[in-house]
């Protein structure tokens, strides 16, 4: 029996294939034996319950504080209880299948925690990796992306609905396949905008370069849109893009009802103020970023400028391409 923690009680997951839980009267106290032996964390021996359960042992799966479930045995045929010899041997095979369903219970919360933020790849990885707290709210040097479309807002006005979904729906696809295709993380959707992070959960030394290079893709994938909705007809608008590298707070962030893996911190707003500023096809890097992808990239040096919430003005930089011999794949 597995513990569900949405609904608080143990829950039948796998028995024999003679399944004697079919039977309520069974059921109820084999059930009863379970729920002794994870209140007491630990053994549970019971003789005589029934004609048909002789005798019952219960042993609670709890690893690393975390209550899993109960592995049991029915006697159903021998006189008396289970043997001194027989208790060991099931605490020897409880000690395997705790840490077994946990491993499994694990890979299957990381699974669906994470597989609206990141590609195959990456999900490989983590489930790959040694154990490690993906959720844990922690400070590390990544880099983020936001990307929108200009005068997007404009255009919806006077569009039709169903069109104006459709087109918002052919982009965000696009953008996200880019994303996902370089192993970066895809953070959320706000209206047309997209926001991308790279460097987590999975670390990557070149978190900074692959969002450059996502950048570029991205352009150039939705630059294929707009060619095909202006052959249908319909309108589009170019994207604008902002980079930015530094420190940011990473993990799962939000309240009881609503929790979501994301960033926040100084150094994501700034990301998120070069996209404001970024004109049509334009992408903006911050000088945190440039110098990380400075041998790689082909730049155009802008002036520096104002942005909300910094006293000083910021450097910032065009990208105009990767260096001669430099593939955009991540």
């Amino acid at each position: 029996m597995l513990f569900d923690e949405t609904g608080r009680e143990l829950e039948l997951k796998a028995s024999t294939s003679d399944d004697i839980c079919r039977v309520a009267e069974h059921y109820h106290l084999i059930k009863m034996a379970a729920n002794e032996a994870l209140r007491q964390a630990g053994m549970v021996d019971k003789v005589d319950l029934s004609p048909v359960i002789r005798s019952l042992v219960c042993v609670p799966l709890i690893l690393r504080d975390q209550v899993i479930g109960v592995f049991g045995a029915v006697n159903r045929h021998g006189a008396g209880g289970f043997t001194a010899e027989d208790k060991r041997l099931l605490m020897a095979i409880t000690s395997q299948v705790d840490t077994a369903i946990f491993e499994s219970l694990e890979k299957r919360h990381i699974r669906t925690a994470f597989r609206r933020f990141v590609g195959p790849a990456v999900m490989e990885r983590m489930l790959n990796m040694p154990a490690r707290d993906f959720f844990q709210v922690e400070r590390l040097p990544l880099t983020v992306l936001f990307s929108d479309m200009r005068g997007f807002t404009t255009i919806a006005e006077r569009t039709a609905p169903e069109v104006i979904v459709e087109i918002l729906n052919q982009h965000l696809t696009a953008m996200t396949e880019v994303v996902l295709a370089h192993e970066g993380t895809l953070d959320k959707f706000v209206g047309d905008e997209v926001m991308a992070v790279f460097g987590a959960p999975v670390p990557m030394p070149d978190h900074a370069l692959r969002a450059v290079q996502t950048a570029l893709e991205m352009q150039r994938a939705h630059g294929e849109l707009l060619a095909r909705w202006s052959a249908e007809g319909r309108e589009g608008a170019p994207i604008g893009i902002g980079i930015n590298t530094g420190e940011m707070v990473v993990g799962n962030i939000g309240c009881e009802l609503q929790v979501d893996y994301t960033v926040i911190g100084d150094a994501v707003n700034l990301g998120s103020r070069l996209c404001g500023i970024a004109k049509e096809g334009q992408i903006l890097i911050s000088e945190a970023t440039y110098q990380l992808v400075r041998d790689h990239v082909r730049v155009n040096k802008l002036s520096p400028v104002r942005v909300k919430g910094r006293m000083q003005p910021v450097q910032i930089y065009e990208v105009l391409g990767l260096q001669h011999g430099e593939h955009d794949v991540p």
